[in-house]
């Protein structure tokens, strides 16, 4: 029976080994923030990135509740993010989106939803951006090329956001607003995601609120994917030493319960 056991412990091993091997490479994380802006009002974001072989993937999500959003400083208007490998250029491709904006009217319900196709309206991306951490790349609707309003807004679609200021409710001026989540396609030149060894990832973020009183913090890699390790997975060499390894522990469990019988 203990042969059998640990016979079946190998088998599923290394069965098991083909199926990690598929991802080999790929680096996904996260960074958020939690923080005030200018004004002393709350603001929440988050940042996901996936990165691939010369291209990635940026999500942006605004974490406030509609009952938290009073003021166009709570907006998300910026990303800044620097590279391990430390390319700092790139471009906006055809992916991007699905994106929706909604205007909000002068009692703060929203309208309803409004696609956006192609690169999100009014946001630019630049190059060379340094934040104090090096060249890295940023994607903003404020900077150079970007034309506003567009800023992202938290709460749910089409909520009611009866405790926002003329600033977001009824606002000729910052109106329409990007619906909770944005989301970029990017090319990057020499990025290895998928087949660098062991692949590149983002390594310090900035995110950016507001509008002419703008707020800038540093975000923070999110628990499950604080670690570039942890969310890449291993490349198969490693996986085969892996497998090699639970072999022979497992031998040596068995040849050691035999010798004491």
């Amino acid at each position: 029976m203990k042969v059998r056991a640990v016979t079946r412990i190998a088998l599923l091993a290394l069965f098991a080994l083909p199926l990690l091997v598929s991802g080999a490479g790929a680096a996904v994380i996260s960074y958020d923030i939690t923080g005030v802006d200018a004004a002393g009002n709350p603001v929440s974001a988050r940042a996901d990135f996936f990165t691939g072989s010369g291209l990635m993937t940026v999500d942006l999500t605004n974490l406030l509740a509609v009952g938290a959003v009073k003021e166009i400083g709570q907006n998300v208007s910026g990303v800044q993010f620097t590279l391990s490998s430390g390319q700092s250029s790139g471009t906006l491709n055809g992916t991007n989106g699905p994106n929706q904006e909604q205007t909000v009217a002068a009692g703060g319900q929203a309208g309803g939803l409004t696609g956006v196709a192609g690169n999100p309206t009014g946001w630019s991306l630049q190059s060379n951006v340094n934040n104090g951490l090096g060249n890295g790349i940023g994607l903003c609707v404020l900077c150079a090329g970007g034309n506003g309003p567009h800023t992202l807004i938290g709460g749910t679609p089409a909520g009611n956001y009866i405790n926002a200021d003329g600033t977001i409710a009824g606002s000729a001026t910052n109106n329409p607003f990007f619906d909770n989540v944005l989301h970029f396609g990017l090319n990057v030149p020499g990025l290895q995601g998928t087949t660098g060894n062991p692949g590149d990832y983002v390594d310090s973020v900035f995110i950016t609120f507001g509008t002419t009183q703008k707020t800038t913090l540093q975000a923070h890699c999110s628990i499950l994917s604080c670690l570039p390790e942890r969310h890449r997975v291993p490349e198969p060499s490693s996986l085969l030493l892996l497998g090699a390894g639970l072999l022979g522990l497992a031998g040596f469990s068995l040849r050691k319960r035999l010798n004491t019988k």
